[in-house]
């Protein structure tokens, strides 16, 4: 690896870094400066495509770590009621079409990057881009370059047609268990979903109480209502299975 780095300072000079951007308002511009000794062992790195690459070949041949202790470290761990976190040591772990998938995004002011494996097909997936707008651009590409090179290429569901009305009865604010508040919206006949940091994405009915997101793979979000059809909730399940609720509020 001779394109990675640690602990870089302002003066260091490393060929072919990038400068990294953050977009407001339609409008890109540097981030505000931020040590990379501040995130430690959490990120921080300055390295390329080749040199991941480098890495994750070593990673698997065994060079850094056991088959053993690889093996668990891509196990996911049981909380306490048996339920499984669908999370390692420091890797997502989920499956796709019965093969297992094991992955992570990056994000720092000014860089989002993410990398995704199928390590029993021998297929990884990384973009590393210096848009820090873009963790779900980078996950969907990914997604779909590794898929596509299984032979297996995602293909989003059909959507249903749904009513002015019908879409409107699901628009208001839900407050999850840890505070977060989501807010779904109907706009020009469509519903989007607008998260605590402003991202606002759309939202297909995939069934009368089910929506997809045409941008996020195997991804969807499932409303509950009661006896007098009043939806009371929803439950957002990401691709990596780990879902979140959110009780509709008043």
């Amino acid at each position: 690896m001779r394109q990675s780095y640690y602990e870089a300072t302002s003066t260091r000079v490393i060929p072919k870094l990038v400068s990294g951007y953050s977009k407001i308002s339609d409008v890109y511009t540097h981030p505000e400066y931020l040590s990379y000794t501040q995130v430690y062992a959490a990120g921080g790195l300055i390295s390329s495509v080749e040199d991941v690459a480098r890495w994750y070949a070593a990673l698997r041949a065994g060079k850094l770590v056991s088959s053993a202790t690889l093996q668990h470290i891509w196990k996911p761990y049981l909380l306490s009621n048996g339920e499984s976190s669908c999370y390692g040591y420091g890797w997502i772990v989920s499956a796709y079409q019965g093969h297992q998938v094991v992955e992570h995004y990056g994000l720092l002011p000014g860089f989002a990057n993410y990398l995704l494996a199928l390590p029993d097909d021998d297929i990884l997936a990384m973009v590393l881009s210096n848009d820090d707008s873009k963790v779900k651009q980078t996950e969907q590409l990914v997604f779909e370059l590794a898929t596509r090179a299984l032979g297996k290429p995602y293909q989003a569901p059909a959507s249903i047609t749904m009513t002015h009305e019908q879409l409107q009865r699901f628009v208001g604010q839900y407050k999850a268990q840890d505070g977060r508040v989501l807010t779904i919206l109907h706009e020009a006949d469509c519903l989007f979903i607008q998260t605590v940091d402003g991202q606002k994405l759309e939202l297909r009915p995939l069934a009368p109480f089910e929506f997809f997101f045409p941008q996020i793979p195997v991804s969807q979000i499932r409303f509950f209502h009661d006896v007098d059809q009043q939806i009371t909730e929803l439950e957002w399940t990401p691709r990596q299975k780990i879902p979140t609720r959110a009780q509709k509020a008043p």
